[in-house]
């Protein structure tokens, strides 16, 4: 469904990257560029979900240093639009948000209050909520690289999920408990634009020209990360924008009830 959403899409200079030899026969099969990247894989890796997704870091650590920006896409994404065409490119690393509103996106101040301080119980923090390590744009910059090769070797020598190490890695600054940080310039994706499932099932349905046929509102992606039920939902979405069925939501809640 991701190769078919990219084909319709008009993308045409993507790649997917395969670690065995049956998924790259199942690409080709679809006319869909692939390549075999199974030699990064380490014998004794096993194959959880989370250590299988820190080898996109090193993959891209390749991509990186022959000189080529990429847009990293999971596979539980339907692509409604081009997406590069809505890429600012001003920024190291480039990412879709699991936030789901201006404030959670785009960072908010928030204060932190300990009664027992008196005058100064007050202390202001600045929060956001992560980068998605599912879809990011990463510039062969520095800067770019130096966030795939901290990400690397941090899963590499410590572990942990990839989605938390990238964003520990990205987004914190040097100190004596982190060391030096690689200074990445970073850039929130418009939530509006490409969309968490979150954003799209909880909020953007209740927008007042959702349906509309004139103006309706459509993302250029959707990435279906906050709900288990992927693939139904993968196909509500592409039922409803790419086939015109305009009840194909309507069965989803927001969350996994009603």
């Amino acid at each position: 469904m991701w190769i078919r959403s990219v084909q319709a899409s008009g993308v045409r200079n993507f790649l997917v990257m395969c670690l065995d030899d049956e998924t790259e026969a199942f690409v080709k099969s679809l006319g869909a560029p692939a390549f075999n990247m199974k030699d990064v894989v380490p014998k004794d890796h096993g194959t959880n979900n989370h250590a299988v997704s820190a080898l996109k870091f090193r993959i891209l650590e390749r991509c990186l240093n022959l000189g080529y920006s990429v847009l990293m896409s999971d596979v539980d994404i339907l692509v409604l639009d081009d997406p590069f065409k809505h890429l600012v490119r001003d920024s190291d690393v480039e990412s879709m948000s699991d936030g789901y509103d201006l404030q959670t996106a785009y960072g908010y101040n928030d204060v932190y209050d300990d009664p027992k301080m008196g005058w100064s119980r007050y202390a202001h923090t600045m929060r956001i909520f992560v980068f998605n390590s599912g879809l990011f744009y990463v510039k062969a910059t520095p800067g770019g690289l130096r966030a795939m090769v901290g990400t690397a070797e941090w899963l590499e020598t410590k572990g942990g999920w990839d989605q938390a190490v990238f964003n520990e890695v990205i987004q914190f600054p040097s100190s004596v408990h982190r060391g030096v940080s690689p200074n990445v310039s970073r850039r929130v994706m418009d939530i509006h634009k490409f969309a968490n499932s979150k954003t799209f099932f909880c909020f953007m349905r209740d927008f007042p020209n959702f349906k509309k046929k004139s103006r309706p509102v459509k993302p250029v992606l959707v990435h279906v990360n906050y709900h288990p039920d992927k693939f139904e939902r993968l196909k509500g979405i592409r039922a409803f924008y790419m086939d015109g069925t305009s009840n194909a939501l309507d069965r989803f809640p927001c969350g996994e009830k009603s």
